[in-house]
C-alpha cells in the first residue's frame, strides 16, 4: 500500500501524515490486518538535499529512506533517477563477460539473443521515466561494453557500425522510441493538448506543455514526452 501526500512545507506534512497513518492503522485493524512498522518506509520528495522529517506511529519511528524499490524501479527522493541507474548498471555490467563466453562458444546469434533477454529487457523497463536522466551515459557505456564483448572488439574500437549494421538501438534511441510509442498509445492523455488553429504555422499541430523555468523541473515525464513528440517531423503521424 502506497500513500502520497503533498504540501507547500514540511510542517504541514508533519501534521497531516501522522494522522493519516493512524487512520490507516485503524482501517487495517478493522479488516483483520495490522500495520507492520518494521516494514513501513517513508520518503520525503524534495529538490533540496537535506530536510529533516521524522514520522512516528505508536511511539515507534517509521524508517525514513532516500530511495526505495517500487515495482522494479528505484525511486529516489530527488527524482533524478541516479539511484535507479546505479542499481541497473550493477545488475547488467556483470553480464558482459558472460556474453563474451556465449559468443565465443555458441556464436554471435546466441549471444545477441542473450543480450536482448538479459540486457535490453532491463534497459527498456520503465525507460520513459529515467531515460532523460543525466546518468544515462553510464548505461550507454555498459551497452557498448556488452556489444564489444559479443563481437570481440577492444575497448578502443568504436562499436557505432555494430549498432547500425545489426539494428541495435542505443539506450538513448530506446528512450525516444518508447516515449513516442507511449504518447501514441495513450493519446487520450495528450490529444486534448494539441495546438490546432487555422493558420499554417510550423507549430500548428504540436502538443502544448506546461512551462518550467528550472532545469530540474524539466525532467518531468509529461514535459519530456511532449518535447520529444514535438521534435518529430510533421508527416510522422
Amino acid at each position: 500500500t502506497t500513500v502520497l501526500f503533498s504540501a507547500s512545507d514540511v510542517l504541514s506534512l508533519s501534521t497531516r501524515v501522522p494522522l493519516a497513518v493512524s487512520d490507516l492503522s485503524k482501517y487495517f485493524h478493522s479488516i483483520g490486518l495490522s500495520l507492520n512498522i518494521s516494514k513501513t518506509q517513508c520518503m520525503l520528495f524534495s529538490n533540496r538535499y537535506s530536510i529533516p522529517f521524522i514520522l512516528q506511529h505508536e511511539q515507534q519511528e517509521i524508517c525514513s529512506v532516500n530511495s526505495v524499490s517500487f515495482l522494479g524501479l528505484t525511486i529516489d527522493r530527488r527524482l533524478d533517477w541516479l539511484h535507479h541507474i546505479e542499481v541497473l548498471a550493477s545488475k547488467t555490467s556483470q553480464f558482459c563477460y558472460a556474453l563474451r563466453v556465449i559468443s565465443g562458444s555458441v556464436g554471435i546469434d546466441a549471444a545477441m539473443s542473450a543480450y536482448y533477454a538479459f540486457i535490453y529487457s532491463r534497459f527498456k523497463y520503465g525507460i520513459i521515466f529515467w531515460g532523460n536522466s543525466t546518468g544515462v551515459e553510464g548505461i550507454l557505456r555498459i551497452q557498448k561494453k556488452c556489444l564489444r564483448s559479443i563481437f570481440g572488439l577492444s575497448q578502443q574500437e568504436s562499436c557505432r557500425e555494430i549498432f547500425v549494421e545489426h539494428k541495435v538501438l542505443t539506450v538513448v534511441s530506446m528512450y525516444i522510441l518508447e516515449a513516442v510509442v507511449f504518447v501514441l498509445e495513450n493519446w487520450n492523455l495528450f490529444g486534448h493538448r494539441r495546438l490546432e488553429h487555422e493558420y499554417d504555422t510550423r507549430h500548428r499541430l504540436q502538443l502544448v506543455s506546461d512551462k518550467y523555468n528550472f532545469s530540474y523541473l524539466q525532467i518531468n515525464i509529461d514535459y519530456s514526452l511532449i518535447k520529444i513528440f514535438n521534435s518529430l517531423p510533421e508527416n510522422f503521424t
